[in-house]
């Protein structure tokens, strides 16, 4: 039963990284450009030296890549219904005779 019960919260904690995903990598964006006091917005790359090198570009990367959200949060609910269906539907066949 231990096994089991691992499966699924490791199915419910994939599809929960698959749903989230893109408000991380926002949220690790904000942290690092409010860290070195960089600029950071939807309309543009702005320079953003850390260490010698520019991150601008790489920070304005991860900062739009919140729009997927459009796509992972409602695809991760339908994914987290089906996926709870079929864990009570399995769970029901093994109690009954």
């Amino acid at each position: 039963m231990e096994r089991r019960t691992k499966r699924i919260g490791c199915g419910f904690i994939l599809i929960g990284l698959w749903t989230f995903a893109p408000i991380l990598s926002v949220l690790i964006a904000s942290a690092i450009a409010s860290g070195f006091g960089c600029q950071l917005d939807e309309g543009s790359a702005h320079s953003c030296v850390v260490a010698g090198a520019d991150i601008g570009e790489l920070l304005y990367t991860l900062f739009v890549m919140g729009w997927f959200f459009f796509v992972t949060i409602p695809t991760g609910v339908v994914a987290a219904v089906i996926f709870l269906v079929i864990v009570l539907i399995s769970a029901r066949k093994r109690r009954s005779p």
